[in-house]
């Protein structure tokens, strides 16, 4: 297969690849469902934000940590 026949048929599988990501979500557009994820409960959705926010900016800084003391240089 020719260099140009293949990057001819490229643009043509990545629009069909596209055009099957964008319709497999469907987001309702109205008051309160306009996330993929609910959050009735602003306190719990709070809680669950800032702790994964915590979490993930944590992580790298506890690896690390850990790598350096894995090493003895700790």
């Amino acid at each position: 297969m020719s260099l140009l026949r293949a990057s001819a048929a490229l643009p043509r599988v990545r629009a069909g690849m596209l055009a099957r990501q964008v319709r497999g979500i469907h987001i309702e557009n109205a008051v309160r469902h306009n996330m993929p994820f609910g959050y009735t409960s602003k306190p719990k959705f709070a809680l669950f934000f800032w702790g994964l926010s915590g979490t993930l900016f944590a992580a790298p800084f506890i690896v690390a940590k850990y790598q350096m003391i894995k090493s003895g240089h700790a």
